[in-house]
């Protein structure tokens, strides 16, 4: 299902999670390329799990996710899988 053009694209991250770290700081930048590129790059929401008990039973191994509408990607430990998420996601890439 394609995410509406006003769903977020939300990180759900934990305090002293490094790769949660590494996504927080590459993920501005994985948007404003896709901005750049004329591609739809949704507004980026963060969340850290520990502020929400059903988060955190839920997500908190799982760390960094990324949801974007119905769509859900857990342990993201690279930008390039963000990158390739938001492709099939946005774009329909395979």
């Amino acid at each position: 299902m394609t995410p509406a053009p006003d769903d977020p694209l939300v990180l759900l991250h934990r305090p002293g999670c490094p790769p949660c770290a590494e996504l927080r700081a590459a993920l501005p930048l994985l948007l404003e390329r896709r901005r750049a590129a004329g591609r739809a790059a949704p507004a980026l929401e963060e969340r850290s799990v520990d502020g929400d008990p059903d988060l955190a039973v839920r997500y908190g191994p799982l760390v960094p996710v990324l949801r974007l509408g119905n769509a859900e990607l857990t342990l993201v430990t690279s930008a390039r899988q963000a990158s390739r998420f938001l492709e099939r996601i946005l774009d329909g890439a395979g």
